[in-house]
């Protein structure tokens, strides 16, 4: 069993994190746009528009790609190095950070559920996307 390289796992989650709230932005900031300020409005709530809302949010996207790329690190020993152990600790990270929080307000009726799906879409793909960049730039070290 490898020892983990804290190092290269703090590269590769920053790597992770910065995919991350780049596909955020393009997902929630541009594609889904419009969708988002109606889904606001019928809430009245006004879009995101503090500066701690906006840090918030993208501490939130670093933690996502560190997790992902935790998660990879942790399970790369038993599944082997590459893209489909990136993807099966993306996957993880996906049910538990995007899927889980989303099932909640589209059930309750907070959001459409359209919105809901096609948000919860979006973060699969930007998640798996950031843990297996990540995971390209994390190296174990040697026992």
């Amino acid at each position: 069993m490898h020892r983990i390289d804290w190092r290269r796992l703090a590269l590769g989650g920053l790597i992770a994190g910065i995919v991350v709230n780049l596909g955020e932005y393009i997902v929630s900031g541009v594609l889904l746009r419009d969708d988002w300020e109606r889904a606001m409005l019928a809430l009245n709530r006004p879009m995101l528009s503090t500066v701690k809302q906006v840090a918030a949010l993208q501490i939130w996207g670093f933690l996502m790609g560190m997790a992902g790329v935790t998660v990879y690190a942790h399970v790369r020993d038993r599944y082997g190095p590459g893209l489909g152990t990136a993807c099966l600790a993306g996957s993880a990270v996906w049910v538990v950070g995007y899927l889980s929080g989303t099932i909640t307000g589209a059930v309750m009726n907070v959001f459409p559920a359209s919105l809901a799906v096609e948000s919860t879409i979006g973060g699969l793909i930007e998640i798996l996307a950031a843990t297996a960049l990540g995971a390209y730039f994390y190296q174990p070290l040697k026992k």
